[in-house]
């Protein structure tokens, strides 16, 4: 009894006579007096106290107790497991119940993780979309998922205990026995297989993995099996769109470029060898933000990297040209455009674009400037020749001509002034697009001054329309230091606009605000207005509304093409605003002072 690893105690029915040493450990007893003479009772849980009572009455007439599992207090008052069973004995004449135990808690403990990691492992392979299988040594099913019943089209009871060519066509059961004789080898797999399941061919991804005992033989398998069908076909979709893209960007004649904020890292694309005679490897490689930076032209730069910040801090497109570097050292002119891309935040972390060679094109609008220019030189002379004869002709004639003839000499004036200021604006359109020969002449006058000047060249139209004009200024000084010609040119194309397109009676407003550093200049008419569909074109070259073509038929289009032009250059904005039939408003501003 002494040497029994279970704990032996007899008692008589209310106390404990004798306990062994393994029965003072299980109890946590240190001292004999703690168990020996102590009421059973103070050792059973009370749970479970009524049964055991029944279960003495029995013992007292000779039946035994059965092996079953009861909770013990032990001294200190822990609760333990343990698995007991009893029966009568008689020592010496004495009736006493032998009660032997173990305790269990420890087992208890491993059979419930073990029944919560079965229960995780039933819920998650119940659940998991991934078929999952085992095998045994006979390579018959022993297990299968609901996915996997689902994946196979079979009833699960048809499926355990069969092999795969019980249950799979024969390609099918032979691709499967492929890669099961891998695992009876002892070999892990991790492949993609097509089986034909359901009548349609399916891509499965399967990982199977042998099943070993404990000296190493394998006993079976078991495996993950996933559908990745239409997966393939969007890998594929994407694969052949990534080629299509390869092969457009190969062909065209544009530089694709893809640029991380972050980072500065650019991955390029597209014709890079073609336009820069670099390779794509040494582009991605070497030319990250700062390098594209240091391709740009010197005199180019500043203003490049101006208009780049100030488009990644309105997180909008970005439009430039400008002289970039080759890999001879040559420098090209290039369109660049690109869209900068917003994170979550609103902030930009990202920009796409193009650059694209434009030299050939430059250097064709430099000839056609050039000609026009020259053309229109060349046809100033004769126009100057023509308006003085028919001045000298009037004269000369007097009072000599008939009304007719009269009429016929102001329509000749008429409409060599219009060919004059005509050639005149195809001279500013030349000098603008050159570049070259588009230069201020600075010096200082009054602006408000200027303007009454400019009215007064409209006096005769503006009886003959019978307008109202009003002219008011506010703020400090007009003087200012600009060039003037150029600025009365500005003047001079709105206003005459506003008197064009403003009805008979109609009013005309100009209001100037002469600030410290700059002047604002506002024209209001309440004639015709611009269309909404138009307001993007109104700067643009050769441009005219719909209804202003329809009310003044002989007009360029160039007119605000060249005031924007002189406006940007004096580091000024010109905007306006207009609804069509309420009229327009044409707002412009400038430097007091010479824009550097």
């Amino acid at each position: 009894m002494e040497l029994s690893p279970d704990g032996i105690v007899l008692h008589d029915g209310r106390k404990t006579v004798f306990a062994n040493k393994a029965a003072m450990n299980i109890l946590g007893a240190k001292a004999q007096n703690q168990v020996i003479g102590v009421p059973i009772s103070k050792f059973v849980h009370p749970k479970h106290w009524g049964k055991v009572k029944e279960r003495i009455k029995k013992e007292k007439v000779g039946k035994d107790a059965p092996l079953r599992e009861e909770k013990f207090v032990r001294v200190d008052g822990r609760i333990i497991d343990v698995s007991v069973a009893g029966r009568p004995v008689a020592i010496d004449g004495v009736s006493l119940i032998q009660v032997v135990f173990r305790d269990i808690s420890e087992q208890k403990a491993s059979a419930n993780k073990i029944k919560e990691s079965e229960e995780k492992l039933r819920t998650i392979s119940e659940n998991i979309g991934d078929a999952i299988f085992a095998k045994g040594k006979d390579r018959c099913f022993t297990f299968v998922n609901p996915a996997a019943v689902q994946m196979m089209g079979l009833p699960q009871k048809k499926i355990i205990g069969s092999r795969a060519e019980d249950v799979f066509s024969p390609h099918d059961a032979a691709v499967i026995k492929y890669v099961d004789d891998k695992n009876f080898q002892g070999h892990q797999v991790n492949e993609i297989k097509t089986l034909k399941l359901g009548g349609n061919k399916r891509n499965l991804h399967t990982v199977q993995s042998p099943i070993f005992d404990n000296k190493h033989n394998v006993i079976g398998i078991t495996g993950v099996v996933r559908d990745v069908t239409e997966s393939k076909k969007i890998e594929e979709a994407l694969m052949n769109s990534e080629e299509r893209y390869r092969i457009i960007t190969a062909q065209t004649k544009h530089l694709i470029y893809d640029y991380d904020i972050n980072t500065g890292k650019i991955k390029w694309d597209g014709a890079v060898n073609s336009v820069l005679k670099h390779s794509l490897n040494y582009m991605n490689s070497q030319i990250d933000f700062d390098g594209w930076v240091k391709m740009i032209h010197p005199d180019d730069r500043k203003e490049t990297i101006r208009l780049l910040n100030e488009a990644q801090k309105k997180c909008c497109n970005f439009y430039d040209q400008y002289r970039f570097k080759t890999k001879g050292g040559v420098y090209i002119y290039v369109e660049h455009s690109g869209l900068f891309l917003p994170d979550k935040d609103g902030r930009p972390y990202r920009m796409l674009g193009t650059m694209s060679d434009i030299s050939e094109r430059r250097a064709i609008d430099k000839m056609k400037s050039e000609f026009v220019s020259m053309a229109s030189h060349q046809l100033l002379t004769p126009l100057s020749d023509i308006k003085w004869l028919i001045t000298e002709l009037t004269g000369l004639a007097g009072d000599h001509c008939s009304t007719e003839q009269t009429n016929k000499l102001n329509q000749i004036r008429k409409s060599n002034t219009k060919m004059v200021e005509l050639v005149k604006d195809l001279l500013s359109v030349s000098r603008i697009e050159s570049g070259t020969n588009f230069i201020l002449e600075y010096s200082t006058f009054n602006f408000s001054s200027m303007i009454k000047e400019v009215l007064k060249q409209y006096k005769s139209l503006i009886s003959a329309k019978n307008l109202k004009v009003r002219l008011s200024f506010k703020g400090e000084s007009c003087r200012c230091e600009a060039d003037q010609k150029k600025l009365e040119q500005v003047v001079t194309n709105i206003f005459s606009n506003s008197v064009k397109f403003s009805k008979k009676g109609g009013q005309i407003n100009i209001d100037c605000e002469c600030g410290i550093k700059k002047i604002h200049c506002k024209v209001q008419d309440f004639g015709m207005g611009i269309p909404k569909k138009d307001h993007k074109k109104v700067f643009t070259k050769f441009f005219r509304a719909d209804n202003a073509t329809m009310s003044d038929t002989e007009g360029t289009g160039l007119g605000l093409y060249i005031a924007k032009a002189i406006v940007d250059a004096h580091g000024g904005s010109i905007w306006f605003d207009s609804q069509e039939n309420k009229g327009a408003q044409f707002h412009f501003t400038f430097n007091k002072k010479p824009f550097k």
